[in-house]
């Protein structure tokens, strides 16, 4: 499976935390899927919420040195460095998170095809849609704009009915700032 998202660094190591991605139906030409977590992720999932409930980064980040491709800790991370300014630590938990999803994507999850939907009304569809609306930012800020329109195209492509992050808010000014005007 080749990373389309994000080409991580060749000594990350495959995660297999029990998530994956699992086919629902195809309808319209639109084949549709959801993320799903195995046992082992829903007990993951039921720690990190206790972790969570803390509200101390400090417990985070010990958890994460545990699970290091946890999503939902990668996540909230980002946010947190973020938040005080260190981008550079932030894009790179944004990254592994991108990278931890991209590797639970269906053999029939391709990206690229335009017709690959999820619905944000699937809880465990939502980090997914929320990694990528962060990641096409981080893209924008680092300079890389016409990567940033990709990414929003790929946003809108997966829920285009709903549009849950409100790509269409945003497309038009990464498309001027791509210089892809003919878009």
């Amino acid at each position: 499976h080749k990373n389309l998202l994000f080409q991580p660094p060749e000594r990350w190591l495959k995660p297999d935390i029990g998530l994956r991605m699992e086919h629902l139906e195809t309808r319209a030409g639109a084949q549709y899927f959801k993320f799903c977590g195995s046992e082992q992720f829903q007990e993951l999932q039921r720690k990190y919420a206790f972790v969570a409930a803390t509200f101390q980064p400090n417990n985070l980040v010990e958890f994460l040195r545990e699970n290091p491709y946890h999503p939902d800790t990668l996540l909230n991370l980002f946010y947190i460095y973020a938040h005080t300014g260190d981008f550079t630590t932030a894009d790179s938990l944004l990254q592994r998170c991108l990278f931890c999803l991209e590797t639970a994507f269906h053999p029939w999850f391709d990206i690229t095809a335009g017709t690959c939907r999820l619905s944000f009304r699937e809880e465990t569809n939502q980090i997914f849609f929320q990694v990528l609306f962060r990641y096409m930012g981080s893209l924008s800020r680092r300079g890389c704009h016409r990567s940033a329109l990709e990414v929003a195209k790929l946003l809108l492509s997966l829920d285009p009915l709903e549009d849950p992050m409100g790509c269409l808010f945003c497309i038009d000014h990464h498309t001027l700032r791509a210089r892809e005007y003919d878009f």
